[in-house]
């Protein structure tokens, strides 16, 4: 191989290939390293999409976010060459198709993968749906994939409470799904809690018609805002959703009655109790919670795993369970004490609460408690209740009962449900995931070839960021410089023809109606910012603004044509006011508004567009030729006038023509003259 520079440039390279050496490199024989008269050439023919994503795939592997501007100036770098931004992004996509996998060639090995996935968990469930073929020379099409850890499913069922949470997001790979998580136990002791998705109500129903359904209280109060917005309202809905006995869930609801009846119609209007308010929940759950933050959380964990092929993205959650184990019993073990360090705050929280009620023992283990505003409990150790109900619901001593533990000098930890113990926690966790193997060791299946699914593209650019919901912050706040947060400007937009708010006029749909190309027949809302001009003939004063009853917007322009009262300034620009000289006869006012009366019908089409023009009238028609005339005639010079006048010399460097009391700018001028003696 020889390589040589261009011309008159005597740089050359020859290498060849020697089969002896066992390699596939060439190996240099001579070499003429000196460049003349030559320039670095940047861009090189031979740097391929193809070998950049080769050179750089353990680079990407690192980093998968990459961003391309970092690509190239790698390459800028390391070769002193530069690539095209698309040809960055090419290289990119190439660079991660091989670290991942082709998506098509995946749904191919997803056979094999649930294979091996059995062989190395026991007891596991792998369900995959595809639908027939459509002809015998073609193969099925991806449907579903289903699967349930076995080493999961026996954790689950071995000390777990019975509250399932359940929840979908979408994939956001080149086949576009969903991904959702299920339990495969139909038990009706069991507890469902989602985000009041459609559907849901119907399925459990019609599957699990004895199981409970708990609604995520944060998606209700969204809805819930829409109508009825303020910080009063929505501390009067947490208290009912946090009302922990029938007598408390209503005498919120009467207090929420009492200050705005039409949110309580709301409240009474909305899901039943028993889905969303802690007085209604089964105590066997040993669980209060109000909001469905297990999916929400775990969903935002599996947010890179989401734009990854079948495979690649059941392996990625696989792995991420597998690891997220591993480091809970490591950190378990490090800590002491009947609960885990989680539990242990909490009940530490509620002591602080506690030291505010005092408890009276009746000495057979019930305490009577009573505590601010006079408020009073019964709490009984030995059966572990208390009248608020919070410790049968949850399952650890609320504060009433962290009182009477503290009076026997006992440790509130004890006093926690057998499910949050560190011996079940263990017990539970014994159950690990296993390392499987890499592709080329995997079983073979008994599942055909698939096809992957008909993909669905959808315009525009493909959306990544989770939508934000009503009570969230919607980027209201930014960081400016120093770290400081400031409030961003919200400017709501007002049409200038209808003077409603949301739209512009460009958009607007209250077409006035059309008098015959003079004016709209009702007046449009005035310009923000209103200007008068004087008339210096008469001394009357004209004002374009909220005195005016002249419209702003009249149907004037016509297809390949436009009437002379058009305004040629471009949109949004500031309209100027000229002074009206009412000089000539009124016959040669009436000839001229004839005259343009009829041109405008000559030059009328069918087809009209809304555009910005000077209000225009009778007078303004009966004046035309007057305002061409004044125009051109001469008034009397301000004292305003001449200084802008004298500005504009100076400026050139000459002496200003006008002296204004007792400056005349000669001092500038001078300078000014001696700075352009050139």
């Amino acid at each position: 191989m020889r390589a040589k520079c261009a011309d008159p440039c005597k740089w050359y390279i020859y290498a060849s290939h020697v089969p002896a050496l066992g390699t596939e490199d060439f190996v240099v024989k001579t070499i003429y390293d000196v460049h003349t008269n030559c320039s670095h050439a940047w861009r090189n023919k031979n740097m391929t999409s193809n070998w950049v994503a080769d050179k750089f795939e353990e680079s990407v592997r690192s980093n998968m976010n990459m961003p391309v501007r970092q690509l190239l100036q790698s390459i800028d770098e390391q070769y002193s060459c530069e690539i095209t931004r698309n040809k960055g992004y090419k290289a990119l996509a190439m660079a991660k198709a091989a670290i991942k996998g082709s998506a098509s060639q995946q749904y191919i090995d997803v056979g094999r993968y649930a294979a091996e996935l059995q062989k190395t968990h026991p007891d596991t469930t792998i369900d995959i749906k595809y639908s027939p073929r459509a002809d015998p020379e073609s193969n099925p099409r991806f449907m579903r994939f289903y699967c349930c850890l076995g080493p999961m499913k026996k954790g689950f069922r071995e000390g777990c409470r019975p509250l399932i949470a359940l929840d979908g997001c979408h994939t956001k790979g080149a086949y576009p799904g969903e991904l959702l998580i299920e339990i495969p136990t139909t038990s009706s002791e069991y507890t469902f809690i989602s985000d009041q998705q459609k559907g849901l109500d119907s399925a459990l129903l019609e599957l699990l018609p004895d199981a409970g359904h708990r609604y995520c209280v944060q998606h209700m109060y969204r809805n819930f805002k829409k109508k009825h917005p303020g910080e009063v309202l929505k501390e009067k809905f947490w208290s009912i959703a946090a009302a922990s006995t029938v007598e408390f869930y209503e005498a919120a609801l009467e207090e929420l009655r009492a200050y705005d009846q039409q949110t309580h119609a709301w409240v009474k209007r909305a899901a039943p109790p028993h889905h969303w308010c802690k007085a209604f929940f089964p105590l066997h759950v040993k669980s209060d919670m109000l909001v469905n933050n297990l999916s929400e959380t775990f969903n935002s964990h599996i947010l890179n795993a989401r734009e990854l092929p079948v495979i690649g993205m059941v392996e990625w959650i696989r792995q991420f369970i597998m690891e997220k184990i591993s480091n809970r019993v490591y950190w378990m073990r490090k800590c002491s004490g009947p609960v885990g360090p989680a539990i242990k705050a909490l009940i530490e929280e509620r002591e602080k609460f506690s030291r505010k009620w005092k408890p009276i023992s009746n000495g057979k283990g019930g305490y009577q408690v009573r505590g601010p505003k006079g408020e009073q409990f019964a709490v009984y150790l030995r059966d572990r209740t208390c009248t608020c109900r919070l410790w049968q619901i949850s399952g650890l001593p609320c504060c009433h009962a962290i009182s009477a533990i503290l009076k026997i000098g006992r440790n509130p930890n004890d006093y926690a449900d057998q499910c949050y113990s560190r011996d079940l926690f263990f017990q539970i966790y014994e159950n690990v995931l296993y390392p499987i193997s890499g592709k080329s060791l995997w079983p073979q299946s008994d599942i055909p070839i698939l096809d992957p699914p008909l993909a669905c593209v959808q315009p525009g650019r493909p959306k990544k960021a989770r939508r934000k919901g009503s009570s969230e912050n919607r980027s209201s706040v930014h960081v400016g410089t120093n770290n400081v947060q400031k409030l961003k400007k919200h400017v709501i937009m007002h049409c200038r023809r209808c003077g409603q708010a949301g739209h512009n006029a460009a958009t607007c749909k209250s077409v006035p109606e059309n008098n015959g190309g003079e004016g709209c027949s009702q007046p449009a809302p005035a310009p923000k910012h209103a200007r008068k001009s004087k008339d210096t003939n008469n001394g009357s004063s004209t004002t374009h603004g909220a005195n005016s009853q002249e419209p702003d917007f009249v149907h004037v322009e016509v297809q390949g044509y436009s009437s002379s009262c058009v305004n040629s300034q471009p949109h949004g620009a500031e309209e100027q006011t000229t002074s009206h000289n009412d000089t000539g006869s009124h016959a040669e006012r009436n000839a001229q508004a004839a005259t343009s009366s009829t041109k405008k019908q000559q030059i009328r089409k069918t087809k009209t567009l809304v555009r910005r023009v000077r209000p225009v009238n009778d007078t303004d028609q009966s004046t035309t030729a007057a305002n061409k005339q004044s125009l051109h005639s001469k008034r009397k010079l301000s004292e305003i006038d001449k200084i802008r006048i004298n500005t504009n010399y100076e400026y050139l460097g000459k002496e200003p023509p006008f002296k204004i009391g007792r400056w005349a700018g000669t001092s500038r001028s001078s300078r000014s003259r001696s700075g352009r003696s050139d």
